[in-house]
């Protein structure tokens, strides 16, 4: 029986996370952090089961975190990737596993430095291991295998959809400002082995991602796959296709287009203000909304090879009692399910790995069935 802190716990992810450890029998308490502590521990009681309680941390600030996450088995991180750093290292000084969801390609590649240091340790940094990256990353190993371990080219897609969206002028799948990242930041794409840089937002043509989202117009965007897909797969084009709903995107693309994602501060009344900061703030004093528990999230990973295609194709949806939809399932459930796997002792590896080469595909897809994953493969000869 062990402890997991979830540093991040009052976020959109953070609760879903939570419940799911919750859950689980391998973990034995929870320790729920946030920078607003006070939330934190209404998280704790409302979603952690009896095995939960809450309080107020900065990860950035070592003192605290180490005495916060002592005697922890495994921290989740599901805080902004900016901490991602600062949150590897208070597991380094705790002695504690630590997994996250992802480092928005640039983090993400800092992070990789951080191996030999994991490995001495004798710890196990799991990158990457929300949807997406996540779910998907593990998919894509799966894909690689039904190809016979070679690969050319992958392409990571996803999508959601919230058919009975809350009230409220900006309801977000996940964290706003990595949203605004992802829409406004310089794209990162694999092409012939090199990382080339795309206008943000570049169209990326139709995905069919089935039911219940269909054909749908996706963009490229940033994303952490590009950092690790070509060193684990040997894949020499990779690209992250992004599918959001139409009508949140272009409240995005409105915002983005009137300079209010910026992070380069302008003059107002003769004080510097860096529109992003205002827009947040403006967003944290709207009623707290959430996704619907309707929502779905559907991922799909397209690899091809010299032997052919493989697809493998994964649908989240809402299962009763969980407390959440399928959007937050999609992302939560996974980095829960790999934390108990860790205080179980089944990941062997050791240092700082991403997803997809630390986690087995079998073992983790068969758990998140619980939690209304449903994932299909198929292979077609070339």
């Amino acid at each position: 029986m062990s402890r997991v802190c979830v540093v991040g716990a009052a976020g959109i992810i953070g609760p879903g996370i939570v419940a799911t450890l919750a859950g689980e029998d391998a973990v034995s308490e929870i320790v729920c952090l946030d920078v607003d502590g006070e939330r934190a521990a209404e998280v704790a009681a409302a979603r952690g089961g009896g095995k939960a309680t809450g309080g107020a941390l900065d990860i950035r600030d070592a003192a605290a975190s180490g005495t916060a996450l002592a005697g922890a088995a495994v921290l989740v991180n599901t805080a902004s990737y900016r901490v991602n750093l600062a949150a590897m290292e208070a597991a380094l000084h705790a002695g504690t596993h630590y997994i996250d969801l992802g480092g928005l390609f640039h983090v993400t590649r800092e992070q990789l430095g951080l191996d030999a240091r994991f490995r001495e340790a004798g710890l196990l940094a799991v990158l990457g291991m929300g949807s997406t990256p996540g779910k998907t990353n593990v998919m894509a190993a799966r894909a690689v295998e039904l190809l016979g371990g070679e690969v050319e080219r992958i392409v990571v897609a996803a999508s959601g959809r919230d058919p009975e969206p809350p009230p409220g002028p900006l309801v977000a799948p996940y964290a706003v400002e990595t949203i605004l990242d992802e829409l406004t930041m310089p794209t990162p794409v694999v092409r012939g082995g090199e990382v080339r840089m795309l206008e943000p937002m570049t169209p990326a043509g139709v995905v069919e991602f089935g039911d219940p989202v269909g054909p749908a117009e996706t963009v490229f965007t940033i994303h952490s796959e590009m950092a690790t897909f070509p060193a684990s797969f040997g894949a020499r084009d990779v690209g992250f296709q992004l599918s959001l709903d139409p009508a949140f995107l272009a409240k995005v693309r409105l915002l983005a287009e009137i300079g209010l994602a910026s992070t380069d501060p302008v003059e107002v009344d003769g004080s510097p203000v860096a529109p992003r900061r205002l827009l947040l703030e403006l967003i944290r004093r709207l009623p707290r909304a959430e996704p619907s528990r309707r929502t779905v999230g559907v991922h799909r990973i397209e690899a091809y090879g010299p032997s052919g295609t493989a697809v493998v194709e994964c649908v989240t949806r809402a299962v009763e009692g969980l407390g959440f939809g399928g959007g937050i399932a999609s992302t939560a459930c996974p980095p829960a399910v790999v934390a108990a796997m860790i205080c179980r002792g089944e990941l062997d590896a050791r240092g700082v790995v991403p997803s997809e080469r630390s986690v087995p595909f079998g073992p983790l897809f068969e758990r998140l069935r619980a939690y209304g994953v449903e994932v299909r493969e198929g292979v077609q000869a070339a």
